[in-house]
């Protein structure tokens, strides 16, 4: 079999040397998200069952005369062969011989650590011994679950995360994804910034709660609530209600995804911790919105005299004081450098008093 790709054409398909169809496509090759060059596999997605032999890339068009496709007369590599992979080794590494030497490497040598999202000592709390995971936007966690532990089919469900983003993500980064018995369903954001719920084959469901834009952690949460609704929430806060009675419908595959979608479409490219998933709708007092488990560092004190005294728990050390004179958007918030003091159970700031009115916040830091 062979497959010929005319830029602003569209793509010849061939069986045994002779044309079989022909679809049309205009668009141009999307921008490679890995240099590999995959035998036998999307990545680690869809791999072929089959026997493979001759595999053969050239840079031009070919004439049936000149593909490959003769099984017991084997065609000489041509000058626009830049790849040609007999596999007549007796054993792996196999070697191309067209003008790109390339040796192959076994998949699973590659693929598990090019595809395996990373460890991040950059996580919401920040404590020693805290770690998040990295997604670069070619990474996907897959989960076995042959026994539909997960089963939000049949009822009410939450499904929150604390993410952070680096950049905006794509069209839709995807956080996590199920597409088995248990219910298809999927949780991500677009590239504003919404929160966005997918219950395949039935709905796609945009909301109006918006993660800010800028580079902090901050935590999202759907919450459905069976035959009524579906709510979505940004840092604890209720972002849009959207009313939701269709329920999810069930697929065949075992496994659920964190950072994409099965064969990771839609990928996720930033960090993400502390998933959780529960079957029932958790009282938006109960998500696991603070940054510190337990530890509500709540809006900075200030007694304005001589000076501005600002002030708040001990608990919630490692926060950051930011200020700004305006809260129209885009907000500029500025960090105070002033330092600290502890005096009891709160830390306190003596900063100039000033004429112009100021707004003051306490935010976890992003890690280096």
């Amino acid at each position: 079999m062979a497959a010929e790709w005319e830029p602003t054409v569209g793509v010849t398909y061939f069986i045994d040397g002779v044309s079989s169809a022909f679809i049309a496509e205009t668009n141009a090759l999307r921008a490679p998200n890995y240099t590999y060059l995959g035998v036998g596999s999307a990545g680690i997605g869809e791999p072929v069952n089959a026997l493979v032999d001759r595999v053969r890339v050239h840079r031009a068009l070919l004439a049936a005369a000149d593909l490959d496709s003769v099984a017991l007369a084997a065609k000489a590599p041509l000058a626009s062969t830049a790849v040609s992979f007999g596999f007549n080794e007796t054993a792996p590494p196999y070697t191309s011989t067209g003008t790109l030497h390339l040796t192959t490497k076994a998949a699973q040598d590659v693929l598990l650590a090019d595809q395996s999202p990373k460890f991040t000592t950059n996580s919401p709390s920040g404590k020693p011994g805290d770690t998040a995971l990295s997604f670069d936007g070619n990474d996907t966690l897959y989960v076995d679950d042959p026994n539909q532990v997960v089963n939000l089919v049949s009822g009410d469900f939450t499904i929150q995360a604390w993410v952070q983003y680096t950049n905006l993500p794509g069209a839709r980064s995807i956080i996590f994804s199920s597409f088995g018995p248990g219910g298809a369903v999927s949780m991500s954001v677009t590239s504003d910034r919404k929160v966005f719920m997918t219950t395949y084959g039935i709905l796609d469901i945009p909301s109006a709660a918006s993660i800010p834009n800028d580079p902090l952690w901050h935590h999202i949460a759907v919450i459905h609530r069976k035959g009524v609704d579906m709510r979505f929430y940004v840092d604890g806060v209720l972002g849009d209600t959207i009313p939701y009675t269709s329920g999810l419908a069930v697929r065949s595959n075992t496994q659920f995804n964190f950072g994409g979608e099965f064969g990771n479409g839609l990928a996720f490219r930033g960090s993400v911790d502390r998933i959780q998933l529960s079957n029932e709708a958790l009282l938006a007092k109960d998500l696991d919105f603070l940054a510190i488990p337990g530890v509500i560092p709540g809006a900075p004190e200030l007694e304005i005299g001589t000076a501005v005294q600002v002030a708040w728990p001990v608990s919630a050390s490692g926060f950051v004081l930011q200020s700004t004179t305006d809260l129209t958007e885009p907000k500029v918030w500025t960090n105070i450098t002033a330092a600290s003091t502890v005096v009891g159970d709160k830390l306190y700031t003596l900063l100039p008093a000033t004429t112009v009115k100021t707004f003051y916040r306490l935010v976890r830091p992003v890690s280096e």
